[in-house]
C-alpha cells in the first residue's frame, strides 16, 4: 500500500503543463487479474447499428464518432459523414477541394451544441468551415498564418468561443493540448509532451471527453490520471492506483519515435503505459489502452476492473467491442466486418439462448467483408 501511495502522489513532472497533482479521487483495481472481454458486466441494453454502404458512404477507417441529436457523425480518413440512429446514410459535411467551402485536410471537427452546428477544421488551409447539423453550408472563417493549431486531432468547445484541441505529435512539435479562441484568434498551449517522432504524425488517442454533467476530462500519455480543465490549468481529479512504475520525464525525453512501438517497448519493460481513450456515462468511465485492454470504472464505488478486448475462447456473453464514443448513458463500440467475420463469428456457440448473442449472430449473417463498419450501443447497470 505504501508503494501505491508513493506512485499516486509523488510530484513527477511528466509533461510541461500547469497542473495540480493532488487527486480528488483514487480508483483501485487496475493491478488485479485481467478479465475476459465482457466478463460479469451487467448490460441492461444492447443494440447493433450497421452503417449503410453506398458509393458516397464507404468507410475504410473510423477516426472518430460523435452523436448529436439524432445524427451519427463519422469521421473517416477524408470524409465527415452523417447517418441516422438506424445507420441509414444521410449526407456528408462538405468535401475535399480548394473552394472556400471545401477542405484540403480534414484535420478534425468540433460540435457546436449551442448553435447546432458542425465546424470542420482544416489546419492545412487555416480555416474553419461551418455547417448546420443537417449538412447545410453556413460560412467559412479564414485565419491568416499559423493561427489555427497545427496537427489537430479532435476538439471540443469549452465555452461560446474557445475550442480545446487535442493535437498529434509531429517531429518536435509536441503540444498535445491547445485552447484556441475563434473570436480573438488567441491560442494558449495547455500541455506539451517531451517526446518526438521521426517524420510521422502520431495521435495521442481519444484523450478528451465530455461527461454527462458537461465537464471536460483529459488524459495525458503514460499517466495514471484523469484531468479536468480550469482556465488553462489542468486539475488532477482522478488517480488510478498501480504498483507499476510510471514513465518519468527523462525516459520520455529519450523517446525520439513516439508511437505504438514506443508504447510496446515500455510495456515490455513493465511500465504503466497510461490510456489512449476516455468515455463516460453517468455511472461509468471507460479507459482504453489502444484496442488491447479497457479499464471499466464504477463511479459509485471508485473501483475498476481491467478487461481484454481480445477473444481467445468461445463468446458466451456479450463482449464490449472497441469503444469509440458515448451517447445518452450508452457506450458506443465499433468493429470492422473483417474482425466480426474472422475473429468473432467462429467463436459464437450455435443455438445460444442469450438474446443479445442472438442479435450479434443475426448481424454476422447480414454482413459481408465489403460492408461498412458496425456500431454497438451498450448500457451498463
Amino acid at each position: 500500500m505504501k508503494n501505491k501511495v508513493t506512485l499516486l502522489f509523488v510530484l513527477i513532472l511528466l509533461a510541461s503543463c500547469t497542473r495540480q497533482y493532488d487527486a480528488k479521487i483514487t480508483i483501485s483495481g487496475f493491478d488485479e487479474t485481467i478479465l475476459k472481454n465482457g466478463e460479469n458486466i451487467n448490460f441492461t441494453s444492447f443494440d447493433i447499428v450497421p452503417l449503410e454502404l453506398c458509393s458516397e458512404s464507404a468507410i475504410s477507417v473510423i477516426k472518430r464518432v460523435e452523436i448529436v441529436d439524432s445524427i451519427i457523425i463519422i469521421q473517416s480518413a477524408s470524409k465527415l459523414l452523417a447517418f441516422s440512429l438506424k445507420g441509414e446514410y444521410k449526407f456528408s459535411y462538405g468535401r475535399e477541394g480548394r473552394a472556400s467551402n471545401e477542405y484540403i485536410n480534414l484535420s478534425s471537427f468540433v460540435v457546436n451544441a449551442k448553435n447546432k452546428c458542425i465546424d470542420i477544421v482544416d489546419d492545412f488551409s487555416g480555416k474553419i468551415i461551418t455547417f448546420t447539423l443537417k449538412g447545410e453550408f453556413v460560412k467559412t472563417t479564414q485565419y491568416q498564418g499559423d493561427v489555427i493549431p497545427k496537427w489537430t486531432n479532435s476538439g471540443v468547445f469549452i465555452n461560446d468561443t474557445q475550442i480545446l484541441f487535442s493535437n498529434m505529435i509531429y517531429n518536435d512539435i509536441n503540444t498535445i493540448y491547445t485552447i484556441f479562441d475563434t473570436q480573438t484568434k488567441e491560442k494558449v498551449d495547455v500541455c506539451k509532451l517531451p517526446v518526438k517522432t521521426k517524420g510521422t504524425a502520431q495521435s495521442i488517442g481519444r484523450s478528451i471527453s465530455i461527461s454527462p454533467s458537461g465537464n471536460t476530462n483529459l488524459l495525458i500519455p503514460f499517466e495514471n490520471s484523469i484531468y479536468s480543465l480550469n482556465g488553462d490549468k489542468l486539475i488532477r481529479d482522478i488517480a488510478i492506483e498501480t504498483n507499476k512504475p510510471i514513465v518519468g520525464k527523462s525516459t520520455m525525453e529519450s523517446i525520439d519515435d513516439f508511437g505504438i512501438f514506443a508504447y510496446a517497448d515500455l510495456m515490455e519493460k513493465g511500465y504503466f503505459i497510461g490510456f489512449t481513450g476516455i468515455f463516460e456515462t453517468s455511472n461509468h468511465i471507460i479507459l482504453n489502452q489502444f484496442n488491447l485492454n479497457y479499464f471499466l470504472i464504477d463511479k459509485k464505488s471508485n473501483t475498476g476492473k481491467l478487461y481484454t478486448y481480445n477473444f481467445d475462447e468461445s463468446i458466451l456473453s456479450i463482449p464490449l467491442l472497441y469503444v469509440v464514443s458515448s451517447h445518452k448513458d450508452k457506450l458506443v463500440g465499433v468493429c470492422t466486418p473483417m474482425d466480426l467475420l474472422l475473429n468473432i463469428k467462429n467463436k459464437i456457440p450455435n443455438n445460444s439462448n442469450d438474446v443479445n448473442i442472438q442479435k450479434l449472430e443475426n448481424c454476422l449473417h447480414s454482413i459481408t467483408f465489403d460492408s461498412n463498419p458496425v456500431l454497438f450501443f451498450y448500457s451498463i447497470q
